[in-house]
């Protein structure tokens, strides 16, 4: 077999400056490939291994516990809701809609961010059933199953909490609310998530738009409620 010299073009940058002293780069470059390569990686060790740490001497900072870290297990969601505005339950109209006493009052509240099948013939379900291409029976039947439903987690006497959002009421006259039950339990997000409504995204009260997106997933991918 041939034997071929390999030489690399001539070196202009001859010397290299370190701590352990002057090293020859022309002597690196201008020779065989095998011993090129040992070369280079030695030097680059030495330096390496020359190099203190910026923050030599300092302790490595102690890791965050669990508990530190899941800030959530701290709350008291039962002390927290029981901070915002009480109301005491008269009748769960629909899945989506009750009237209630507040503040001496008898109103009727409206769920933010979910919408519930109608369990009364009316305009909406009639559209409900045109748009899903069903028949109303089948959407009424819908709409009481899902007012049932509500009906088992929310009583006539019990309190409910409520936080508002941007917009207080509906063009209905209804008031806008996150409901909570006395344990802390968001009502809007406990019935889509169960299965027993569809998203229903009116701005500017976006406030839970992707807890509740997320619920909905949820509950279609495990066919719960209404969509078994």
């Amino acid at each position: 077999m041939e034997k071929k010299d390999y030489y690399y073009p001539k070196c202009r940058v001859r010397i290299f400056h370190h701590r352990i002293g002057e090293i020859n780069m022309c002597n690196i470059f201008n020779t065989k490939p095998p011993l090129f390569f040992l070369a280079a990686a030695f030097a680059l060790a030495v330096i390496v291994l020359s190099i203190q740490p910026l923050h030599a001497g300092q302790k490595k900072p102690a890791e965050v516990s669990i508990d530190e870290k899941d800030l959530f297990k701290s709350i008291d969601y039962a002390a927290a809701a029981k901070k915002l505005p009480e109301a005491q339950v008269i009748k769960v109209l629909d899945g989506d809609t009750f009237r209630v006493k507040m503040d001496g009052k008898t109103i009727r509240i409206r769920l933010i961010g979910i919408d519930t099948p109608e369990s009364t013939s009316n305009q909406k379900s009639w559209r409900d059933a045109k748009r899903q291409k069903k028949e109303l029976s089948t959407i009424l039947g819908y709409g009481e199953e899902a007012a049932e439903f509500v009906r088992q987690i929310v009583k006539p006497g019990d309190s409910l909490y409520f936080e508002y959002d941007v917009t207080r009421y509906d063009k209905y006259g209804r008031l806008l609310v996150y409901a909570y039950l006395p344990g802390g339990k968001m009502i809007n997000e406990f019935i889509i998530e169960s299965g027993y409504a569809y998203p229903l995204t009116i701005p500017p009260n976006v406030k839970y738009k992707d807890r509740f997106d997320e619920g909905y997933r949820k509950a279609r991918s495990t066919q719960s409620g209404l969509w078994k």
